[in-house]
């Protein structure tokens, strides 16, 4: 009998400890500023390209690309956990519009902060996001609920 209870203790410390994440939030915190917006502020004012790109979030997976036109929306789906296209590139200057659709039954968010964009996702909602890229560079965008990011809400858009 003593030998189930303590197999049973070890059980449940095992599954909590792989429901918690294994420290797995520690690769991109969704309040800290991804690595492109600390380092495009000097770049974004030049012309060029940045001469070195950002570093990429441990949970950032390409999972489809979309180009951007000016002024012509975008589909984009939130999903359980992810953004459907996640890799999005545009031209420097176009007025971007991206209709994204949760199609999940839970609230995201969609924030893009180097372009000032935080809207809320509701369940099974499509919400129509617009901003001028204006700068060019790397730029991820993530869900900012708990732990979506962790668990691979993120995409990147890249500005040229």
């Amino acid at each position: 009998m003593l030998v189930w209870r303590r197999y049973i203790v070890v059980s449940l410390i095992a599954v909590a400890f792989l429901t918690v994440g294994c420290g797995v939030g520690a690769r991109f915190a969704p309040s800290t500023t991804p690595p492109s917006e600390s380092s495009s502020g000097a770049s974004g004012s030049s012309s060029t390209s940045p001469t070195s790109s950002p570093r990429a979030p441990a949970i950032y997976r390409p999972v489809g690309t979309a180009q951007l036109a000016n002024k012509k929306p975008q589909i984009i789906t939130a999903i359980n956990f992810g953004f459907r296209p996640n890799t999005l590139s545009a031209p420097k200057g176009i007025a971007v519009v991206l209709d994204v659709t949760n199609a999940s039954t839970v609230p995201h968010t969609f924030t893009l902060p180097a372009f000032g964009v935080n809207v809320a996702l509701p369940a099974g909602k499509t919400v129509t996001v617009q901003f001028a890229a204006s700068k060019s560079g790397i730029f991820y965008f993530s869900s900012t609920n708990p732990g979506d990011a962790e668990q691979g809400m993120v995409g990147k858009l890249t500005v040229q």
